[in-house]
């Protein structure tokens, strides 16, 4: 066998078992199948070689030329073309597959054209080379200039890349430069220089540097103990190599032995290898294997150091003496994240700079505390499956200086990570130091949170026994100040019922005098009256009577706080009880839309119960129910259940809304909506209802829907003498004489309605027109009695019949109140301000509130004007006069600019 054929055939060998070993890494992939058929195509080459250099028949001798190049050479810069742009990351163009296209060319001319061998020759006394045709000069121009662009490429992305990328690119270049440098030197005897072509050796010097930029720096992303193989046949080749140059050179002599001295010798030959078996291959797996065991043994040492060790301290100590005896990291850090409140607490062992942390949201550690695994800087600059969090991995490891990290992870949770930096030696990460790494963070993981809980627990346990001694001081403290407290509580209780009997008898006499000489007008005692005056005395006794209630229900409350409120109870028949009230008020119902009816239960017996309290009772409940009834019926319904009576007061009004329900009963409270502020109310009306029946020993609840109306229904025992221990019997009493002129100041209806504001109004040939909003009638009436003889006067009883009498009439001038029904002054004065036509209109606020705050609010609502009540008629009077003024100024400029407002 000569030189060239030797060449070939290691070519061949080299080349073919390289493509298959990155192939078999990854098989899917483009650049691994690209990398095969580069290799296979230089592996033809080589074996074709092979059958050059030991053919000695001519025939053969060209055939085997046309196959090593139409199978081998000719492909050998296109296949290389391709796979250098993809290993560069490089998007193919147009110019790739005319590449493939002049490579079909050449390959078809190789095969059936003369003009590309046009024959051969016998050269070095050993075997016949090829005579170039026309066209293999063009061919050659061709391959060497694809070939060196190819080049090119790659050495753009060395200068380009960054890391282990360039070492990459490095050797990868290197390697080609070295094998196509050589390799190329066989083309010289065919154009007649007879050098003979031992360049074809340096051919195998691309598949070992390929194999050492594997090992080192995991070129085409592999990952490959191949260094173990391949040192096991470097140390064999030491015998192998030998024995097998033995049986080449002295082939001759093997030849001419006798049977059994070849017998003799092969035997000998055959005990060799025994001591080889024996001594030489177990001493190379150990030592390689070595490595892999002392990291076994270090962690199984580290397993049993830290099963002993409790708190974090002496964990993290453990960590850092393992890490630094057998990774040999030039820094390390190990970063504690407080989950709660997200947080990094730092812990520095080894050379770490605390400003170089990175908040626990990152999305490169969000990412590990999901796949926990530890992460080396190259496998992230290679793998693909890193392309999501690759930006944020690199910026993560440049702000901590790290090569390595490992997740510290339990429950789920990241709570540390360990960060390594590059190792003293300036070599990678072996493989087998990273699934070191990955066993040791399983274990220390578990071991460091049980420490960080233990030491939280600890923590907690003395804080806790600080936290009980104080508080075991405080609350003797605090028992002293609540005693103290208490005393004067009851203290304050006491003074504050003692004012609300002294106020309610300071405000009761004032009222009763104007109630008692209003009474004794009305009954013409002190001479007759005008009609105007009747009217005012009218509602002068009606409001007195509202305020006497509104008094009587706060010192109610104020007996129920105090604990001093108990029932009179009185036997009686309180159906006909019940019957009495009802029809002593219709002559208020009839003055609405609404027809109210009775029914109830003859069998129910006499028993005990306050007629004051149910007296208030009802009233509240009818009242309720006849603010919020303009139009239907108001039923009432007596029945017994049990050994209870149960009332129910049905209306078939706006209704309530769910959300409502829950609060109806509770103090002060009323429902937020336009129909809630017909009439007056104060929210403690059905307060004092629920306290009323309770104290009867019963309960109240309602029922409704909201649109469709309401139902009150309230409970109580069917009590018999002796059935309630200490129980008050009062006297006999009837049913308030006030309860007519209550329920009537309440709803806002009088019992002839007197104070009808509707009445025909006189109208003024040129005087100004003033629009009148109130939903209360006795408002009405007196504001339109002091304004009818001066102005032309419209009225409104709410917002929304404002704003149309306002858009329909143009009165020059608005008075209306805030607080009322379907749409409140607010609203009103929002709508006629947004609207052209009525936005000139001056509009005056009526409202019981007065301070600076309140006139603030109201002016920013668009109002001209702000009027606190009460007011008097003078000034009332002033202010619309005051404004009719300015409005007629306004007109008057506006018609000598042009400009009709």
């Amino acid at each position: 066998m000569n030189p060239f054929a030797l060449s070939g055939l290691l070519t061949g060998v080299s080349s073919l078992a390289m493509g298959l070993f990155v192939l078999s890494k990854g098989p899917t992939k483009r650049l691994n199948r690209l990398w095969f058929a580069f290799t296979g195509s230089v592996a033809v080459w080589g074996f074709g070689a092979l059958w050059i250099a030991m053919e000695q028949n001519p025939t053969n001798a060209l055939l085997a030329w046309k196959l090593a190049y139409g199978l081998g050479v000719i492909w050998i810069p296109v296949l290389f073309y391709h796979f250098v742009l993809v290993f560069c990351e490089i998007k193919p163009d147009r110019f790739l597959p005319l590449q493939y296209a002049i490579g079909v060319v050449f390959t078809l001319l190789n095969f059936f054209s003369p003009w590309f061998h046009t024959g051969i020759r016998y050269v070095f006394s050993s075997f016949y080379y090829s005579i170039p045709g026309p066209t293999f000069f063009i061919y050659f121009i061709w391959w060497v200039g694809l070939v060196f662009y190819a080049h090119y490429l790659t050495y753009k992305g060395y200068r380009s890349a960054a890391s282990v990328r360039r070492n990459q690119f490095k050797y990868i270049l290197l390697a080609f430069v070295l094998s196509y440098g050589t390799g190329s030197l066989a083309y010289l005897p065919i154009f007649g220089v007879d050098v003979y072509p031992y360049g074809t050796f340096g051919i195998m010097c691309y598949p070992i540097i390929v194999t050492y930029a594997i090992i080192s720096y995991r070129a085409m992303e592999i990952e490959t103990v191949i260094h173990k193989t391949a040192a096991w046949l470097t140390a064999s080749s030491a015998i192998v190599i030998p024995v097998g140059g033995v049986f080449y050179g002295g082939h001759q002599w093997v030849g001419g032995l006798s049977p059994m001295a070849l017998s003799l010798f092969v035997s000998v030959m055959g005990l060799l290898l025994i001591p080889y078996a024996k001594w030489v291959l177990p001493h190379i797996d150990h030592f390689f294997e070595r490595r892999k065991h002392d990291l076994k043994a270090v962690s199984q040492a580290f397993m049993r150091e830290i099963s002993t060790l409790k708190t974090p301290d002496d964990l993290i100590m453990a960590f850092q003496s393992t890490i630094a005896t057998v990774l040999y990291p030039e820094r390390a850090s190990l970063i504690l994240f407080d989950i709660d409140s997200e947080e990094i607490k730092p812990v520095q062992f080894f050379a770490l700079d605390p400003g170089r942390f990175i908040p626990s949201h990152d999305p490169f550690l969000k990412w590990m505390e999901y796949n926990d695994r530890v992460v080396e800087q190259e496998r992230i600059a290679l793998g693909p499956q890193y392309d999501p969090i690759k930006e944020a991995a690199n910026a993560y490891l440049l702000a901590t200086e790290a090569k390595v990290v490992v997740p510290l992870v339990h429950d789920k949770r990241l709570f540390g990570v360990i960060n390594l930096g590059p190792k003293k030696n300036l070599q990678l990460y072996t493989q087998d130091e990273i699934d070191f790494l990955t066993n040791l963070k399983i274990e220390g993981a578990i071991a460091l949170s049980n420490a960080l809980l233990y030491a939280d627990v600890r923590d907690l346990s003395e804080s806790l026994r600080q936290w009980a001694n104080e508080l075991e001081a405080r609350v003797e403290e605090r028992t002293h100040q609540l005693e103290e407290s208490y005393e004067k509580l009851k203290e304050l209780d006491r003074l504050k019922t003692r004012f609300f009997a002294n106020i309610s008898h300071e405000f009761r006499t004032p009222i009763t005098l104007l109630m008692g000489p209003t009474e004794m007008m009305l009954r013409r005692e002190l001479g007759a009256i005008t009609d105007s005056q009747e009217k005012y005395l009218n509602i002068i006794h009606a409001h007195a009577t509202r305020l006497l209630r509104l008094i009587n229900t706060l010192l109610n409350l104020s007996k129920v706080d105090a604990g001093e409120a108990k029932p009179l109870l009185q036997r009686g028949n309180f159906v006909r009880f019940l019957e009495q009230m009802v029809h002593s008020i219709i002559p208020i119902i009839e003055q609405k839309s609404v027809q109210l009816s009775f029914e109830g239960d003859e069998t129910i017996p006499e028993f005990l119960y306050d007629p004051e309290k149910m007296e208030e009772v009802l009233l509240n409940l009818l009242s309720n129910a006849l603010k919020f009834t303009e139009k239907g019926a108001i039923r009432v319904s007596c029945q017994r259940q049990w050994n209870n009576v149960l009332v129910k007061v049905s209306d078939t009004g706006v209704g309530i809304p769910k959300a409502a329900i829950p609060k109806l009963f509770d103090r002060f409270f009323q429902v937020d909506t336009a129909a809630s502020r017909v009439g007056a109310g104060t929210g403690i009306g059905l307060s004092l209802v629920k306290e009323w029946v309770e104290l009867h020993k019963g309960r109240v609840w309602v029922e409704s829907e909201e649109g469709r109306g309401s139902t009150f229904l309230f409970t109580i025992p069917i009590l018999i003498e002796g059935d309630t221990p200490g129980a008050i019997e009062g006297p006999k009493v009837t049913p308030l004489a006030t309860s007519f002129s209550l329920l009537q100041a309440q709803v806002g209806l009088t019992r002839a309605q007197a104070t009808d504001p509707f009445e025909k109004a006189p109208v003024y040939e040129g005087a100004d027109t003033v629009l009148l909003v109130d939903d209360s009638p006795d408002m009405l009436y007196f504001m339109s009695d002091q304004l009818r003889n001066d102005y032309n006067l419209l009225l409104a009883r709410d917002g929304a019949e404002g704003i149309r009498v306002a858009r329909a009439e143009r009165p020059d001038l608005i008075i209306s109140d805030v607080m009322m029904p379907v749409k409140d002054g607010y609203q009103l004065c929002r709508e006629l301000k947004a609207d052209p036509e009525t936005a000139a209109i001056p509009i005056i606020f009526l409202t019981a509130k007065g301070s600076i705050s309140d006139k603030i609010e109201g002016l920013g609502q668009g109002a001209d004007d702000y009027l606190t009540k009460p007011f008097n008629k003078e000034e009332l009077r002033a202010r619309v006069a005051s404004l009719l003024h300015k409005r007629r100024l306004q007109k008057e400029m506006a018609e000598k600019n042009g400009q009709l407002t």
